[in-house]
């Protein structure tokens, strides 16, 4: 009786969720909207993919994207949440730039009262969002990244020297966290931390042995934020780092209020190379001035900063250096570039930035290997495609995935093949095309910040090595099916051959 009874519960349970599903089915046809024809056993083999985790992130993005071929964008069908996804670079376009005003917001919680740490740049929507912006502009400055580009080098120095005595091949991913760890330390909190020290033995990242909630991090950032702060005022010392541009912007309001302050001197007079970070900034829209800084927000600012750097430009190292091993001409193209510039110049901020091939090299890097495969916005007024009667409604999530379409053939052809002369010419790639830090109002402030990061530590590794694909690298290389990091199975391991 009673396995009948469980049967028969079983079995109306099954009845209801097919259903319900059908009906989910039914959503983008009711709303006269494209969408990507599929079944309930499709969409639940879909999601069980996703969930139990049976391909790699890109793997399961790709088959989102390949379900629409042929549509510009198309209505995603999910157990979770329904979703836009958007193929057309015009559309990407559209949604990005041409009417931001749209789809200003990422949909992401945020609740200032109850949980502070949730209002960093990343999250913050509106005119809040606006209002933080505006005040952050100033601290990615190209006169600001200067003078942080020590800090950088030293760090780089510091995995070479790390390197230099050792003899055997090395886990790139543990090397290249180091080199992230250390700097977002010095240049997000003005700590030196010799990372690499901690590659070795018991202290090896692997070996922490520590889990954390999210509560823990969140008391930690705000007590580590509270205390250097403190200790600052207290002892008068200030830093070159982000945390302090944050501390000078806020004395700077508390100051001088409605006055021209050194900040909005700097947003007037900024460098050509920095107009970016300054357009679409409407200062007369209400709110926009009117960001106060407190610990808490300077806190979940620098967490986000940290969160948001660290792993993604650890991923690109990592891959830079794949790609290199694994293409001799270019890594010589490279390393003949680097020596040509040093012959008669000193190695620093200008160099760096003046190496064409270089900045083609890391384009294309993020380009075959996106280290943020997806884009979110939120619609936050109805809004209809324009051509067409179908409308994307307020409260409509965008879902562009861009590691699709950084490797469609359509736009850039053999996509597999890693051709850094595709960036001769950055201007002459399609809009919409090419996106590792997004487009927009809303790209990634700290873009060239990470730029840098990226181009500092592979000039100074190929100023003195050669890097080789080790054989303890299984190849052809796997990603691992971790949603939270892009890693490769087994590891990177690269042979690193002192030059001449």
């Amino acid at each position: 009786m009673y396995i009948l009874v469980t049967a028969i519960l079983g079995a109306l349970i099954l009845l209801l969720f097919y259903v319900k599903t059908s009906q989910k089915l039914l959503y983008w046809k009711e709303r006269n909207f494209p969408y990507a024809d599929i079944t309930v056993y499709q969409l639940c083999r879909s999601m069980s993919t996703i969930m139990f985790r049976l391909k790699c992130p890109e793997e399961s993005k790709k088959d989102i994207y390949d379900s629409g071929a042929g549509m510009k964008y198309f209505g995603q069908i999910s157990l979770i949440k329904n979703q836009i996804v958007v193929r057309d670079p015009d559309m990407v376009y559209n949604v990005m730039i041409k009417d931001f005003s749209h789809f200003i917001d990422r949909p992401f919680p945020v609740d200032e009262k109850n949980d502070p740490m949730s209002a960093h740049l990343f999250a913050l929507k509106g005119d809040r969002w606006r209002a933080l912006r505006y005040k952050l502009a100033p601290t990615f400055t190209t006169g600001k990244l200067r003078t942080m580009s020590k800090q950088l080098f030293d760090s780089a120095d510091s995995i070479v020297e790390y390197v230099s005595h050792k003899h055997e091949p090395l886990d790139t991913k543990q090397l290249i966290y180091s080199y992230t760890l250390s700097i977002i330390a010095s240049t997000a909190f003005g700590m030196k931390v010799d990372a690499h020290k901690y590659l070795d033995g018991e202290r090896s990242h692997k070996a922490v042995g520590l889990r954390l909630t999210e509560d823990d991090v969140k008391d930690f950032f705000f007590g580590l934020v509270r205390d250097i702060i403190q200790q600052r005022k207290e002892t008068g010392r200030k830093s070159n780092d982000f945390l302090q541009l944050m501390m000078n912007i806020k004395e700077e309001d508390e100051k001088y209020g409605e006055k021209m302050s050194e900040t909005k001197r700097e947003m007037v007079n900024h460098e050509e190379e920095d107009k970016e970070l300054f357009e679409n900034l409407d200062t007369s829209k209400k709110g926009t001035q009117h960001f106060e800084f407190t610990d808490t927000n300077m806190a979940a600012n620098t967490f986000i900063f940290i969160a948001g750097g660290s792993e993604t430009t650890a991923t690109a190292l990592t891959f830079a250096l794949y790609e290199l091993s694994n293409n001799p001409a270019v890594q010589q193209k490279l390393q003949d570039e680097i020596d040509s510039t040093l012959i008669d110049q000193e190695l620093d901020f200008a160099t760096v930035s003046s190496m064409a091939y270089l900045n083609q090299v890391v384009l294309e890097v993020l380009r075959k290997h996106t280290p943020m495969s997806i884009l979110n916005r939120q619609c936050v007024q109805d809004y209809t495609i324009p051509g067409t009667d179908h409308v994307i409604r307020k409260g409509d999530e965008i879902l562009i995935p861009v590691s699709s379409i950084h490797n469609d053939p359509e736009f850039f052809p053999d996509p597999e093949v890693f051709n850094p002369d595709r960036f001769v010419d950055p201007d002459s790639i399609r809009k919409g095309t090419y996106l590792p830090f997004g487009i927009g109002p809303r790209f990634c402030i700290a873009q060239r910040f990470a730029m840098l990061s990226l181009k500092v530590l592979l000039v100074k590794l190929l100023m003195a090595y050669n890097v080789k694909i080790s054989s303890k690298t299984k190849m052809p290389i796997k990603l691992t099916k971790d949603f939270f990091a892009r890693a490769v199975e087994g590891g990177l391991w690269i042979e690193f051959e002192a030059r001449n």
